[in-house]
């Protein structure tokens, strides 16, 4: 029986012993498994990781071609304005450049119209008159024969006695005097004398060439051909007008900075105000009040105190349109503070003022200005500055390109804060 009980024993721990060892195996395949799920947690993680960085760089660069396109559509803009004013502006000068070229084509034809009357009054030979054009008497050794400097007929010396004032120089020719009435009777003529009882009157000036066609000008209804009647000649002194006129349109030096680039700005102060703006502004009212009143505001950018100690140390940029102005406000709410600035600008030079502001509902009009608008020359160097703080409030930036009826500006601009330094004597301890 005991042999029986032993070997039921030795059958049982062989069993055990059996299952000891499968259990064994199965545990070790459990680590197995577990350090292989282990490596593989492991690599995913390292690969989540790596995920997470490219989806924050796709991030970073999504935001950026945001920013860089937002800019671009806002550059485009402003291009696409300042083209369009442009092109209103020659169109302006077009329909007043074709106005005057259909005026000096009505004179021209008038002028051909002349000429061509005037070929048929050509220079007589002597051989070719043998009496007085006017008088009919005949030609001898006695009676001679005398030229119309005008109309180129030949007379005797009494039809041909009177002389009139053709050439600026002062020279007057002899005519006859039919000539001499169209001369005398002419308005704003040079003065002309005849050794009768003509007395001179103003007569245009012309030359000998020019006389025949200019005959006709000077006379009077009752001298006038049927066919010249309506026809306008023109004159010296139109002419002159004319001249004047067309060099006489108002140029704005904006207008002469964006039709060519090359030419450089004019260093003069402006107002950034319209002549309609400077009509309205009350009598002692600084321009840069007026300004933020009544001017296109391009950007507002407001910045605090901490903003500008984070500020970093690369430049950012503000876009000012022709014709409009930016501003950076800067809110201050200690006193004691020092605040610089160091700008540039791009093409061209932009206008610098600074307007202090007590709180964001005090009225413009009771606003205070620590820099009056001031033409830098920011495109060619650095403009620097500072401002110390001795009132809290808000004090604004101004950017002003209203003077610029074309170009706008790119301003590259940092802003630093430095505070006051308190020695509490420690130093000497």
């Amino acid at each position: 029986r005991l042999k029986a009980t032993q070997v039921d024993l030795g059958e049982q721990l062989s069993g055990a012993s059996q299952r000891l060892s499968e259990s064994q195996a199965a545990v070790q395949k459990k680590d197995e498994e577990g350090a292989a799920l282990r490596e593989s947690l492991d690599r995913t993680q390292k690969e989540l990781e790596k995920a997470r960085t490219k989806i924050q760089e796709y991030y970073n660069r999504l935001c950026q071609e945001v920013t860089d396109r937002e800019k671009n559509d806002q550059k485009m803009l402003a291009d696409l304005d300042d083209l369009n004013r442009t092109k209103q502006y020659l169109e302006e000068r077009l329909i007043e450049l074709l106005r005057d070229k259909d005026a000096l084509w009505q004179k021209s034809d008038a002028l051909e119209f002349q000429q061509k009357l005037s070929a048929e009054e050509r220079w007589l030979g002597d051989t070719e008159a043998s009496h007085c054009h006017d008088c009919k008497r005949e030609f001898s050794w006695m009676v001679r024969r005398h030229h119309c400097r005008i109309c180129g007929r030949v007379f005797c010396y009494y039809c041909c006695n009177n002389y009139v004032l053709t050439k600026p120089s002062g020279k007057k020719e002899r005519c006859c005097r039919a000539c001499f009435r169209k001369f005398s009777d002419g308005p704003g003529s040079p003065d002309s004398t005849s050794s009768g009882t003509s007395q001179g009157e103003p007569s245009p000036a012309l030359s000998p060439a020019q006389a025949g066609p200019q005959a006709a000008r000077g006379q009077d209804a009752d001298y006038r051909p049927p066919d010249d009647a309506v026809f306008d000649i023109i004159t010296d002194e139109e002419l002159c007008q004319i001249q004047e006129s067309g060099s006489s349109l108002p140029e704005t030096p904006t207008e002469t900075d964006s039709l060519d680039p090359n030419l450089p700005e004019q260093d003069t102060m402006s107002t950034s105000l319209t002549p309609e703006d400077t009509e309205d502004m009350p009598p002692g009212q600084d321009a840069e009040i007026c300004l933020l009143k009544s001017g296109e505001l391009m950007i507002k950018l407001p910045l605090t105190v901490d903003e500008i100690a984070n500020f970093g140390e690369s430049n950012r940029e503000l876009f000012v349109r022709s014709s409009t102005y930016s501003v950076i406000p800067i809110t201050v709410a200690e006193a004691g503070l020092t605040i610089s600035w160091v700008f540039s600008s791009d093409p061209k030079s932009i206008s610098f003022s600074v307007v202090f502001q007590e709180a964001e509902d005090t009225p413009l009009d009771q606003c205070k200005v620590l820099i009056p608008t001031t033409r830098c020359s920011s495109h060619k160097e650095n403009i620097q500055g500072q401002l110390k703080v001795r009132t809290p409030g808000i004090y604004m930036l101004i950017f002003d390109n209203t003077f610029s009826r074309f170009v706008s500006k790119k301003v590259f601009y940092h802003l630093t804060v430095d505070r006051p330094v308190i020695y509490d004597g420690s130093d000497f301890l």
